[in-house]
């Protein structure tokens, strides 16, 4: 029975996608067609939610795999709190993989991709009170939720990295996790960014996704194969979605106020990992 291995639990906006996808490409790495499973997570995900708690389909996704040496799940379990218990249960020799951003880039993308409920307005969008603000809040426990993954693996078996490292060395980051890893050196041709903010076109593809029940999505990802909405998906975000040419930055009010409240965060997030985070307070 093929059993996922590794998994890349979050954090949530912080190249999740990017890293998926290069890991998915080296020729010892099995990469399902779905990212996002969350069989461990808190609730179904509401473009997947027939892999919630199904073993029988979870284990389906990896039926295809041959002899690649790591099964990969990545998937934004960094913030549930049982998910570790559950993962080492499930597979006690399981690797973890982190990676982390300044939790004012992940604010300012989640405002700019309307993640919590409005696109843009960063006043708005932090003053609510949600289901996708209280998601946000426990994504940004850093130190926590690293502990909560170490405590159960071992340091030796969770692998911490930050965007910022992928940014501005992607081949030396790519080798390293590959390392951790102990897979063969694999030289990646190209290291595009996935899943970039985007915002929606002014068209009517977008405002017929946009009034689209949430029951009919559903129904037609239960009901077709997981390759063919992969595909769909892709088309209709390549007409429906476009990339930010120029990122609405945080109000300079709600930065300054955000640097103040999780500068303790972060300062703990440094010395558990051992890394200078400072310039995140910048």
């Amino acid at each position: 029975m093929n059993k996922p291995n590794c998994f890349l639990v979050g954090g949530v906006r912080s190249g999740t996608t990017s890293l998926f996808e290069y890991l998915g490409q080296h020729p010892q790495v099995f990469a399902p067609a779905v990212k996002g499973i969350d069989f461990f997570g808190e609730y179904p995900n509401a473009g997947y939610p027939k892999f919630f708690g199904n073993l029988k389909k979870y284990l389906a996704l990896y039926k295809k795999a041959k002899n690649e040496k790591i099964l990969l799940d990545a998937s934004h379990y960094f913030h549930v709190q049982k998910a570790p218990e559950k993962i080492k249960k499930f597979n006690p020799r399981s690797k973890i993989i982190i990676i982390l951003r300044n939790p004012l880039e992940i604010i300012q993308s989640q405002v700019n991709n309307g993640h919590m409920g409005i696109r843009g307005n960063a006043k708005k969008a932090l003053s609510q009170k949600n289901e996708g603000k209280r998601l946000l809040i426990e994504n940004l426990k850093f130190s926590r939720n690293i502990k909560n993954y170490i405590r159960v693996f071992g340091e030796e078996n969770v692998y911490i990295t930050l965007l910022d490292d992928w940014k501005k060395n992607p081949e030396k980051e790519y080798k390293k996790l590959c390392n951790f890893l102990e897979l063969k050196e694999y030289k990646l041709i190209n290291f595009k960014v996935y899943s970039p903010s985007s915002e929606p076109r002014k068209n009517g593809i977008n405002k017929l996704l946009t009034f689209c029940p949430l029951s009919i999505r559903i129904f037609l990802k239960e009901n077709l194969s997981v390759n063919f909405v992969k595909k769909i998906k892709r088309t209709l975000n390549k007409y429906s979605l476009k990339e930010m040419t120029k990122k609405k930055a945080l109000p300079l009010e709600i930065k300054e106020k955000l640097k103040q409240e999780y500068k303790n965060e972060i300062l703990k997030t440094s010395k558990l990992i051992n890394r200078n985070l400072s310039f995140w307070l910048e």
